[in-house]
């Protein structure tokens, strides 16, 4: 709970700077951000203090506070980002192979937030759409 609330302290104090004003309401409000937070937070103690647990292998954690891993990855790269002198060299490879991971893999998978945005708004322009229907398949590179 200490490292949620030093942490939230920072962020607010953070964007007071940035935004030049006191009102935090709206992200004291943003339920996802707090879910998010806490995840890290939950996620790095865990790493620190407990013996590596199937039970509790990423992405355990988000996943039992309703977190997408997008949203780990938004708030990780951000922990990072602006609280990297905070924590431990152990802690901060920790949290960069978990984003590293969530970029190569997760946030590609189906229920991905990221892959319906852009299943959503993404439209080709027709040229390409042409080119890219009328493409064959790519050869699959397999060792044999």
């Amino acid at each position: 709970g200490r490292l949620y609330f030093k942490v939230l302290l920072m962020v607010l104090r953070r964007e007071e700077e940035r935004l030049g004003r006191r009102d935090h309401s709206a992200l004291l409000g943003d339920e996802a951000m707090h879910a998010s937070l806490v995840a890290v937070c939950c996620e790095l103690a865990a790493h620190a203090y407990l013996p590596m647990s199937s039970s509790l292998a990423f992405p355990a954690i988000p996943k039992a506070l309703g977190v997408t891993t997008f949203e780990f990855l938004i708030c990780s790269e951000n922990f990072l980002r602006d609280f990297e002198f905070h924590l431990s060299l152990h802690l901060r490879q920790h949290l960069a192979s978990l984003c590293n991971r969530v970029i190569d893999s997760d946030v590609w998978s189906d229920d991905s937030p990221i892959v319906s945005y852009l299943t959503e708004h993404s439209e080709l322009p027709k040229h390409f759409e042409t080119i890219v229907t009328s493409a064959p398949p790519a050869p699959c590179l397999r060792g044999g």
